[in-house]
């Protein structure tokens, strides 16, 4: 295959192989006749943030990756009481990746050459991608391997650096933490910082909303359904309860996050700016930085009330950030960060209120468990 069809097919699809496969895959297309092209070109790989999003909503992204029977002992266990989900939850990606490499060996199987196998001597040559356009980055597959830095030009089509898996995992965890830091204790800079960088909000939501849901869901998880509470002289624990519970800060979380988004959204030309969804996204889900670490105190139901209680120093980083993200007329500021603080607490309480009617009622069997508006109080 041609040089610039390798560097086109990998500029495509580098994001869904592991950084130690690159080297054999581009030594695979190279030797890949251009008429095979087709076989490659209609096999389907697995998007890792898709396979991670279906992960945490649902657990059923095993049985997207061929691993059906483990699949089925994990939904019947109940996801190993949530340790399974959670176990897989952090390595969701990795096992895409993993699984899209072996679909690209059986594809170049068929041929002479095609063969992929890792090399200790191998080395490549690939081109990051930045705002300003391309710059040369030495690729390197493992310790000690030499590499050769090609120089990019128009015509030369770039994949994303990496680094090997824990240094990226860890510095992933760092900079989200820090990130975190920031918000908490110095909102109206790290809200300058965010605007500056505007995100996509998909890169928003995988790096941080979904990592730092884990917390509340969890929690809730284990609160009601392994730890439970007393109520009516019963103890109730069930795992199906922790489920709807965990079920239920999914549903308030997420759906709080984006409908509030596309309400401020939708509201920027009436105070003299212009809509932008993505640092709109930004803004209010960080804004829930706090309601995510608070999610702890679902451990116990007594203390269920202090999620919402440090949740209100959440409003105050949305009003901080509002000017910086969203940029409103001066003179419509104050106008702009009222509405918006209205908005945001509305939607919760209506997302509450729609989640007690049908995502959390009284079971028929159980009629003394409590209704969640009995439990917030």
């Amino acid at each position: 295959m041609q040089n610039n069809q390798v560097n086109m097919w990998l500029s495509m699809n580098a994001e869904n192989f592991r950084q130690q496969d690159l080297v054999p895959i581009r030594n695979a297309l190279e030797a890949m006749p251009n008429e095979r092209m087709m076989y490659l070109q209609s096999t389907s790989f697995k998007k890792p943030s898709t396979i991670f999003l279906i992960a945490f909503l649902l657990g059923w992204e095993r049985f997207m990756l061929d691993d059906v029977g483990l699949g089925i002992v994990k939904v019947i266990t109940g996801y190993g009481c949530g340790i399974w989900w959670l176990i897989d939850l952090f390595s969701a990606r990795e096992r895409a990746r993993k699984y899209n490499f072996q679909q690209f060996q059986k594809v170049t199987s068929f041929f002479p050459g095609g063969n992929v196998h890792h090399s200790a001597s191998a080395s490549a040559s690939v081109t990051s991608a930045n705002a300003g356009g391309y710059q040369s980055v030495p690729y390197q597959a493992g310790p000690s391997i030499p590499t050769q830095v090609v120089s990019s030009n128009p015509q030369n089509f770039s994949i994303p650096a990496s680094q090997p898996q824990d240094a990226v995992s860890g510095e992933f965890m760092k900079n989200m933490l820090n990130r975190v830091k920031q918000l908490l204790f110095s909102p109206q800079t790290e809200y300058q910082t965010i605007e500056q960088g505007n995100e996509p909000h998909t890169q928003v939501m995988t790096h941080y909303v979904l990592p730092l849901m884990v917390v509340p869901v969890l929690f809730a998880f284990i609160g009601y359904g392994l730890i439970g509470y007393s109520f009516g002289g019963h103890h109730f624990n069930e795992v199906t309860l922790g489920l709807r519970w965990a079920a239920e800060q999914i549903v308030l979380l997420l759906g709080g996050i984006y409908i509030t988004t596309l309400i401020i959204n939708a509201q920027a030309n009436k105070y003299g700016t212009m809509g932008d969804f993505n640092r709109a996204f930004a803004l209010v889900a960080y804004a829930y930085t706090p309601m995510f670490f608070a999610g702890i105190f679902h451990i116990w139901h007594g203390l269920s009330w202090l999620v919402y209680a440090v949740g209100i120093y959440g409003l105050y980083l949305l009003i901080t950030g509002l000017k910086p993200m969203m940029k409103p007329a001066d003179e419509k500021a104050g106008s702009y960060a009222a509405t918006s603080w209205i908005v945001a607490v509305a939607v919760f309480v209506v997302l509450m209120k729609v989640l007690e009617a049908i995502i959390l009622p009284s079971m028929p069997f159980m009629p003394s468990i409590p209704s969640f508006q009995y439990l917030l109080k």
